[in-house]
């Protein structure tokens, strides 16, 4: 099955039967299953699939999207903040029946993964991105945000999940327009 099938499928089961250890698991297999995790997030969010975003972390996973100088300052002010699988779904909702916003497209670009500390159960990873943001009134794809995300990886019974999923933008202002996850 190649990524690009399994990232319109979701999230999938794991392909490796290492029982329960992430530690049992090679390098090699990590970073692919990290890959493809990442890689199906990313399609998710750039196919406007928003109600399936949540699936892709744990039941009380934590995503948040920051500036760079606020990370670099351990300042607690956060462009987005969801805590658990019910506050992500509660944005979802949000998104698609209150807010009033212009349609767009973001694109993904996923460079420099880093598999870091692993552990029995979960596993860290590093990752460059780079988001396009289309507005389908303009029609032009202009660069929206770049930064790095770090994320702790779980070790669940449909393979890896996020657990928690950090974005650091390196823009030091988040736009006004942002209203999807990145």
């Amino acid at each position: 099955m190649t990524a690009a099938i399994r990232a319109r499928e979701g999230p999938r089961l794991r392909a490796w039967h290492h029982g329960d250890d992430l530690r049992a698991i090679s390098l090699a297999d990590l970073f692919f299953e990290a890959t493809q995790l990442i890689q199906a997030y990313c399609a998710c969010i750039d196919g406007d699939r928003l109600e399936e975003w949540p699936d892709f972390f744990t039941f009380d996973g934590c995503y948040e999207l920051v500036t760079r100088e606020n990370a670099e300052r351990n300042l607690p002010a956060t462009a987005m903040h969801c805590e658990g699988a019910g506050m992500m779904r509660d944005r979802v909702i949000s998104l698609r029946h209150a807010n009033v916003y212009a349609r767009q497209y973001y694109r993904h670009l996923v460079t420099d993964l880093l598999v870091g500390e692993c552990t029995e159960s979960s596993v860290s990873v590093e990752s460059n991105y780079l988001v396009t943001r289309t507005l389908a009134v303009e029609g032009d794809a202009v660069l929206f945000s770049a930064g790095r995300a770090t994320d702790t990886l779980a070790l669940t019974d449909q393979g890896l999940r996020f657990r928690k999923r950090r974005v650091v933008a390196d823009n030091d202002r988040i736009h006004t327009l942002l209203v999807l996850p990145i």
